[in-house]
């Protein structure tokens, strides 16, 4: 009897259950859904939704789908989506292949293929162990040295798979449930009974609060039972209606079972003895998976309608038969009644409490304005006139229509307020008299049964009549207020919304507060706002908000939590449901378990590109002035989380104020920023007004070092030290020119110092006691020719001399000369034991290749002074010009002497230590000659031997640079 009573209770509502639909949004391959054959679904740690499908394997992140494939995968299709401790990916394929995705890289782990010979393995994990079994074959693995720690072969059939539990391993082989520990790999087994004749299907475990829900089935049907964590209770079977259908995949979810099958979802709860469903999702699809994401948006997969996702799963669809049809006007009728009109003229009443529609169609095509529920029946109002129905929706009576009524009020004074599109008025419904009128476009009435006014909302503002009818009009800073909707809460308070205004609280007349989206609302538009004791339900153009006066807080539904469409036309509640309508559909969800919690999307940059160049994401980025033009684009991993709610920025160094962006912007641009660091800051900001974490990149602007301040400081600082410097060099520059001047000056006595030395050194007491001595010889014996010659020829070279030291310069052919005069008188000297020769090269022009005054003579002198004086007899000199190259000559005077050896071993014989005067004065003129000079006279003197070693002479070779006259 009690299991007849079970069984009865829960086909009476399975209807109700059948047809409690969530609303869901379809995606479809218009929303660039990459397949529509789906087996598996998973969230990850990070928020991506993975997708393993016929194709391969995707994740979408919220905007777009990404696909992941081996080059060694065997096969598209992908199974077993697992997550493991680390954050890796895991799938699996029919060919054996264990694959796993980390940081966006995928890897092939091992491939089974001969273990489970084509069979497609389930797959698990606890810590570092990987868990694939089959109907014939269980093995666990360590996943770091992939080596297999347990295995176990020859199941026979297997009737429950693995499940991984609290370090233990539970399954099923032919009549008995083991629990395996994963750290010893001890058994512990019970035996259950099973009374089917043949097992249609492996089947899964469910762990419900430490209690182990599974299931079999058969060639009789489905079985359910239970059993706790230890196998240490008998083994209970469970009290069902479920329908013998193929089960895909078993997951608890909000503390309740929900079985995938191939007639949608069976969400479900264990109670004693009994597994009772719940409810049933998407009874006509076949759905292979299901997981709740961190948003709380419910995700289904099928295996050939694509995917299905339900925001919220406490908002529900009212089964009106819309078809084509389309509504215009939801409005509250008698008790737990909503009456609809649609543009079809189609006229519905629909019972929450027994779920019944009823409909009315008419025949002509009035335009239906609003509909009322009195006493037991209904008044519908249209541009063709008033109709009465029934609750059967039968008309019993019609009027004429008398203008375009907007709104009207029965009181239980038998009165009627009406707004018509022409007038407002009060009627006293007994004597159809009006009692108050007033020519002015009206919007809404409402009366005050607390206070006993009556509002009009009008064209020209918000009028109120007191009992005695005295019109009085209600102004907010001086200033009209307009209303399209007004409400009371139990304490007596009216609230009224407004076309642009926000929301007023008004209180014996007077305004007391007003909301806008300022201090809570989400628009100022709210065209529908209805009272729940001193709360309020307020429907405007940015979503649905309750309003709680106790704490003065709001909280919203948007589409982000379900809402499917902003256009409402209609916003009534019955107990403790609120039903909003829209032009699509009618939905419905309790007020007390609607708002769900909400995990702000995290804001994440997806690219950056500076100058139209893609840059690697990085927390920070240093560019030029001119190639200031930057894009940053940004994301947030979640479903509608990028059209949902809004995301602000900034960038502080440019604007510290935060700037909303409109719903599905995600890029932010910036064109020739200026010198400086900036940081570019992004947030997502819900509906909720709850705030994700703030993401931040930092920019550092530079200029082109011309254009600095400091280049600008070191140019002038360069050209100021510039001057400086030219200006010391020029001080320098007429300080060296004048010592330069001075020196020359210097050189110049020295020079002719040195000259008139040379002078002195040429005409030595030998030289001229030689020289007068012969003369004298010659006078005495009689030689007057002789002597005359001989004196003439002494006065031409001590003339000659006198006349060369006056001069810097002589030419070649003068010196010659002047050295030829000087060594016939030297020949005297010697008493014509004494041979010289002196030759030019034919290709100098002695004539007009000038050399310095004086330069050769004086080491014509040393040659006969140490070097031919000290033999007696065979004295020879050579004396040689040859060009050395372009203005330069080489001469070479050569002895046969005693060499500069035997020279000096003589001199120190003679103990005359004295430095020969002519050798000093012609070293010190040559280092005058040369100073400051690029080509320099050189002088080298070379010791001559024979080849027994003894010497034979000395050569003296000059180097002279010449010039031309």
């Amino acid at each position: 009897m009690k299991s007849f009573i079970f069984y009865f209770l829960l086909s009476l509502s399975y209807s109700t259950l059948f047809s409690q639909q969530p609303v869901s949004i379809h995606l479809t391959e218009k929303d660039e859904v990459p397949d529509n054959e789906f087996y598996n679904i998973l969230e990850d740690s990070k928020g991506y939704i993975w997708l393993a499908a016929d194709k391969g394997l995707f994740r979408f992140d919220g905007v777009s789908y990404k696909k992941f494939q081996h080059p060694d995968q065997i096969g598209l299709s992908v199974f077993q989506l697992k997550e493991d401790i680390n954050g890796a990916i895991w799938f699996v394929n029919l060919s054996g292949q264990v694959f796993f995705v980390k940081d966006d890289k995928i890897t092939l782990f091992n491939t089974y293929y001969l273990d489970f010979k084509g069979s497609l393995p389930s797959l698990m994990f606890e810590d570092d162990l990987l868990v694939l079994s089959t109907s014939v074959k269980l093995i666990v693995t360590n996943i770091e040295t992939k080596k297999v720690v347990y295995k176990e072969t020859n199941f026979g059939q297997s009737y429950v798979e693995p499940t991984v539990y609290n370090k233990n391993l539970y399954y099923g082989v032919d009549q008995k449930l083991l629990k395996l520990d994963l750290l010893t790999f001890k058994k512990k087994e019970v035996s259950i009974k099973y009374l089917g004749h043949g097992l249609t299907q492996n089947t899964r475990f469910s762990i419900l609060d430490d209690n182990f829900v599974f299931y079999l089935i058969d060639d009789k049907g489905i079985s359910f039972y239970n059993i706790d964590e230890n196998l240490d209770s008998n083994v209970n079977e469970l009290e069902h209606n479920f329908p013998n259908t193929r089960i895909v995949i078993s997951k608890i979810i909000d503390n309740q079972i929900w079985f995938c099958t191939k007639k949608g979802v069976f969400i479900c709860e264990v109670k004693y003895d009994n597994l009772e469903i719940k409810r049933h999702l998407f009874p006509d699809q076949v759905v292979t998976d299901v997981v709740k994401d961190k948003h709380a948006n419910y995700w289904f997969t099928t295996v050939n309608n694509s995917v299905f996702i339900v925001p919220n799963i406490e908002i529900n669809q009212v089964p009106i038969p819309l078809l084509s049809d389309k509504i215009i006007m939801t409005q509250k009728g008698n008790k737990d009644e909503l009456l609809i009109n649609t543009l079809n003229y189609n006229f519905y009443k629909y019972s929450y409490s027994s779920g019944k529609v009823n409909t009315y169609s008419f025949n002509k095509t009035p335009e239906v304005y609003f509909s009322r529920s009195i006493n037991d029946g209904y008044l519908v109002y249209a541009n063709s006139g008033t109709y009465q129905f029934n609750d059967q929706l039968k008309i019993t009576n019609s009027f004429n229509a008398r203008g375009t009524l907007k709104d009207l009020k029965v009181l239980k004074s038998n009165y009627t307020l009406s707004a018509f599109s022409n007038r407002i008025q009060i009627t006293n419904n007994l004597n159809k008299k009006e009692v108050y009128s007033k020519d002015i476009r009206g919007y809404k009435v409402f009366y005050d049964c607390i206070n006993d006014l009556r509002y009009f909302a009008t064209i020209d503002g918000l009028l109120v009549l007191n009992k005695d009818l005295e019109e009085e009009e209600i102004l907010f800073n001086n200033q009209p207020i307009y209303i399209i909707a007004i409400t009371q809460t139990s304490d007596g308070v009216l609230w009224c919304s407004t076309f642009k205004n926000g929301l007023f609280a008004i209180k014996n007349k007077e305004v007391i507060k007003h909301y806008t989206t300022s201090n809570g609302l989400l628009s100022n538009t709210n065209r529908y706002i209805r009272a729940t004791d001193n709360n309020l339900w307020i429907a405007g153009d940015n979503g649905i908000q309750f309003f709680n006066r106790n704490d003065n807080t709001f909280k919203n539904l948007t589409k982000n939590e379900g809402i499917v469409s902003y256009n409402y036309n209609g916003l009534e509640i019955i107990d403790d449901n609120v039903f909003v309508s829209s032009s699509e559909q009618l939905v419905y969800f309790n007020e007390k378990c609607v708002f769900k919690p909400y995990d702000t999307p995290e804001v994440f940059f997806t690219n950056v590109t500076i100058n139209n160049e893609k840059q690697e994401l990085k927390p920070s980025y240093n560019f030029k002035e001119e190639a200031s033009n930057i894009s940053i684009d940004y994301s947030s991993i979640g479903f509608k989380t990028n059209t949902s709610g809004q995301f602000e920025y900034r960038l502080l160094g440019f604007n510290d104020n935060w700037i909303a962006t409109k719903n599905g912007i995600t890029n932010v641009q910036y064109n020739n920023l200026l010198e400086g660091d900036y940081t570019f800051q992004i947030r997502n900001i819900t509906t909720n007004k709850s705030e994700s974490k703030t993401k931040q990149i930092t920019l550092t602007v530079t200029k082109p070092f011309w254009e600095k301040t400091w280049f600008y400081l070191l140019i002038g600082l360069f050209f100021l030290g510039a001057i400086i410097l030219f200006y010391k060099y020029q001080l320098y520059r007429r300080e060296k020119d004048k010592n330069t001047l001075l020196k020359q000056i210097e050189v110049k006595n020295e020079l002719k110092i040195l000259k008139l030395e040379n002078l002195r050194s040429q005409m030595n007491p030998h030289f001229v006691f030689n020289a007068l001595n012969s003369i004298q010889e010659y006078i005495i014996s009689n030689q007057k020719d002789l002597a005359g010659d001989y004196l003439g020829k002494f006065a031409d070279l001590i003339r000659t001399y006198l006349e060369h030291s006056t001069k810097g310069e002589i030419t070649l052919q003068e010196e010659i000369s002047t050295v030829n005069m000087y060594l016939e008188l030297e020949k005297l000297r010697f008493e014509d034991t004494l041979e010289y020769y002196i030759k030019t090269s034919n290709d100098i022009d002695t004539e007009s290749t000038i050399i310095p005054t004086m330069l050769i003579q004086p080491y014509i002198e040393n040659a006969l002074k140490h070097g031919l004086l000290h033999i007696k007899s065979d004295r020879k000199l050579w004396i040689t010009f040859s060009k050395n190259a372009e203005n330069s000559i080489t001469c070479c005077v050569e002895d046969n002497g005693v060499g500069r050896a035997k020279s000096a071993e003589i001199k120190a014989k003679s103990k005359n230590l004295r430095v020969s005067f002519a050798t000093k004065a012609t070293e010190s003129r040559l280092d005058l000659l040369n100073y400051e000079k690029d080509k320099k006279i050189g002088a080298e003197i070379i010791d001559l031997y024979k080849e027994d070693g003894s010497p034979k002479g000395t050569r003296v070779i000059l180097n002279i640079p010449t010039s031309v006259i």
